[in-house]
């Protein structure tokens, strides 16, 4: 005869069975497609060159990453197996899954890894804050990569998960110009059909991939820069998911949608071209603050943002402890202090310039509108140019601008801030700004372990961001997403803006 189980035993089991059969009931079952609407095409694939929102939002999808972001913005191991730091924060060892391949077969070499490193260490588009300690990559053997730093610095991880480091396979891109037109992927997506600039892609499954299957099948990239055509398209069920609407839409769009404000550890500001003739009004720093001073953020974020936006305080975007509410006055406009300091300047009696804005993002032009009427009271004539996100861009590499609206995003907050003013990154390059004061506030805060004293060198950077004004911050960059499906399926980090897919195993509580 068997031994009967004690009742208190058999009750566990049953319980633990019974846990079981539900959660595996409770799991959605995976998506064939899904549709995402996004402000622009993507323009180009290759990590190396220039790219905006929507083209990196699906180009991390179909690359090889070290390191994932997942839904809450952490980074995750991702082609990586494991990792460890050294005690004294100088050594990073990884070690790499085994048996990696790209989806058309091809094994993911260490020499891959190598080769990434290479190609972005020195690429102008890369935000350089977090590996600006970085004195060598080693390969110990086919699977484990030391990573030397001459000093700490506490979020290196988070590099790995940005738009930068996405791994291709170095024969490939050697033996073929045109690789990154049909790139292979050793992430969760493969691309199966898209030319460079068209309005749709489609990426499928990445049979191959490390931590697949993925939770939706196929996903089909749709550009759709009219605001009108998102909200209609997500709204008769076109769309499934627009990361951008019009924020004047929420909560209003269809029953089977749910909107949302989401964060993108951003800010909303004016660049200026520091590159115009020295006589340019825009080159006189006085001239910048009192636009600062004269500019109405309440009403941009109530006129253009509908509220979701809140108006800025700082140069970095709150929530933080690096924030310094450095604005005069809390950001408030105060016209007669900013027509008192004009006075002080050769453009008194006002003049003229180009104010660009990215038309395609909602409620950008209308910001734009604000600060125009603002700037009249000072006798400055704005003339708004707005243009796709393509052609801004274009002219923010080009330098053929003078000012525009437009918006800085990144997390954690040293390489926002670095992004914006260090030497050598992307905002800095643009603004054609330059500070050796400022690159050596960098330097101390790349060596700095203490988090009080860095915390002191975040506010002397906004201190003297203040003081030489190549931005003015407006306010917090939250948009406006709308979507039919779970938000745990598909959504966007948060904060942030890169996407999130879940695989099965996640949803089956796997990860």
């Amino acid at each position: 005869m068997r031994p009967k189980l004690p009742l208190a035993l058999a009750l566990m089991c049953l319980l633990v069975l019974s846990a079981a059969v539900v959660s595996a009931q409770d799991a959605p079952e995976p998506i064939d497609v899904a549709r995402i609407g996004l402000s622009g095409a993507i323009a180009n694939l290759d990590p190396t060159i220039q790219q905006n929102a929507p083209t990196y939002q699906p180009n991390v999808l179909i690359s090889g990453q070290l390191f994932r972001y997942d839904q809450n913005r952490v980074p995750q191991p991702d082609l990586v197996e494991s990792w460890e730091m050294s005690d004294d924060g100088l050594t990073y060892t990884m070690t790499l899954h085994e048996g990696l391949q790209y989806s058309d077969g091809t094994p993911l070499t260490m020499d891959d890894v190598l080769f990434t490193w290479e190609r972005i260490r020195e690429a102008p588009p890369v935000n350089k804050t977090l590996i600006q300690n970085v004195t060598s990559l080693e390969a110990v053997d086919d699977l484990t990569m030391v990573w030397t730093l001459s000093q700490p610095e506490v979020n290196f991880i988070h590099f790995f998960a940005f738009q930068f480091f996405l791994i291709h396979p170095r024969e490939q891109i050697e033996s073929d110009p045109e690789y990154f037109t049909h790139p292979v992927s050793a992430g969760p997506y493969m691309l199966q059909d898209w030319i460079p600039g068209a309005p749709t892609a489609v990426l499928v499954e990445n049979p191959n991939y490390v931590h697949g299957p993925m939770m939706i099948r196929q996903l089909e990239i749709v550009s759709v820069p009219d605001l009108t055509s998102r909200t209609l398209q997500l709204a008769q069920g076109d769309l499934d998911y627009v990361f951008d609407l019009a924020p004047s839409v929420r909560g209003v769009i269809s029953p089977d949608v749910t909107t949302f404000p989401h964060p993108i550890a951003g800010v909303y500001h004016i660049v200026f071209n520091l590159g115009l003739p020295e006589d340019h009004p825009l080159m006189n720093r006085d001239v910048r603050e009192a636009i600062s001073l004269a500019i109405d953020r309440e009403l941009i974020s109530q006129r253009a943002f509908y509220g979701i936006s809140g108006p800025a305080t700082s140069f970095v975007y709150p929530g933080v402890p690096e924030q310094l509410n450095n604005l005069p006055n809390g950001g408030q406009r105060d016209l007669e202090a900013a027509q008192e300091l004009l006075a002080t300047t050769p453009f008194a009696d006002g003049f003229e310039m180009t104010l660009g804005v990215w038309g395609a993002r909602p409620g950008w032009r209308d910001a734009a509108l604000v600060i125009a009427e603002n700037l009249a009271d000072l006798g400055i004539t704005v003339t708004i140019d707005s243009v796709e996100d393509a052609v801004a861009v274009q002219q923010l590499t080009s330098g053929s601008y003078q000012a525009q609206f437009t918006g800085n995003a990144s997390y954690p907050v040293v390489t926002f801030l670095g992004n914006l003013f260090k030497t050598g990154n992307s905002w800095s390059n643009w603004a054609r700004y330059s500070s050796p004061e400022m690159d050596a506030l960098f330097a101390s805060l790349a060596t700095e372990i203490d988090p009080e004293a860095r915390l002191e060198i975040f506010y002397q950077i906004q201190e003297l961001a203040y003081e030489d004004l190549p931005f003015i911050p407006i306010s917090e960059r939250v948009v406006l997403s709308g979507s039919r499906l779970p938000p745990e399926i598909l959504n966007a980090v948060s904060p942030g803006e890169y996407l999130y897919v879940a695989t099965v195993e996640s949803m089956s509580g796997g990860e």
